[in-house]
């Protein structure tokens, strides 16, 4: 499981109303609540369950009914149990990925505010295709483009990233103040220390 900062959003706060004060969240989930609140959570917001991966983690399937596409949310959980990012990658149809994309920002703009920060960049030989759909998709496939947005995320903040991946997802991740703490601590481990 790669543990890269990108984020992506989950509509299920378009819900809630639009503020730039709201605190950053996926539905309604607040920060530090335990697995089995998630998982319950989850589940009564129509997400299947799907397992419980090696580093504690939760993954779930679903559809997001406001977009109706298909996502796979990943919860992640400190040591102590307590939720510290969520990360939600919505897969639609490779021509609809930037529409998605579009459609996520736009959400996300109305619940927090501007984004912080904000990129759409194609690299050679892809430099001039921006409207050209088709070889925006090849671009972004290639990995010769860098599409993505943040809010806020400058530790000991929270944070949301929404990216589009070269596997073609729209991808928003939530990460609370904790995570920088929890990404190190892993990276730890997997580096044998």
């Amino acid at each position: 499981m790669k543990y890269t900062f990108y984020a992506m959003v989950l509509l299920f706060a378009a819900a809630q109303s639009a503020s730039a004060e709201q605190p950053i969240q996926f539905a309604n989930l607040p920060w530090g609540v335990t697995r089995a609140e998630t998982k319950q959570s989850l589940v009564d917001e129509g997400f299947t369950f799907e397992k419980l991966d090696d580093d504690g983690d939760l993954m779930f399937s679903g559809i997001i009914p406001t977009l109706g596409e298909r996502a796979v949310v990943v919860a992640y959980f400190a040591p102590d149990d307590k939720l510290v990012k969520v990360d939600v990658n919505i897969a639609p149809p490779d021509r609809r990925v930037l529409e998605v994309y579009r459609s996520v920002k736009e959400s996300l703009t109305e619940l927090y505010g501007q984004p912080t920060r904000e990129v759409e960049r194609f690299s050679y030989p892809y430099a001039n295709v921006a409207g050209d759909v088709g070889r925006e998709i090849t671009a972004i496939r290639d990995g010769k483009a860098m599409i993505a947005c943040l809010w806020g995320g400058h530790p000991p903040q929270d944070g949301l990233a929404l990216d589009v991946t070269d596997q073609l997802l729209a991808r928003v991740s939530y990460e609370s103040a904790r995570w920088s703490e929890e990404l190190a601590r892993r990276k730890k481990l997997a580096n044998g220390f």
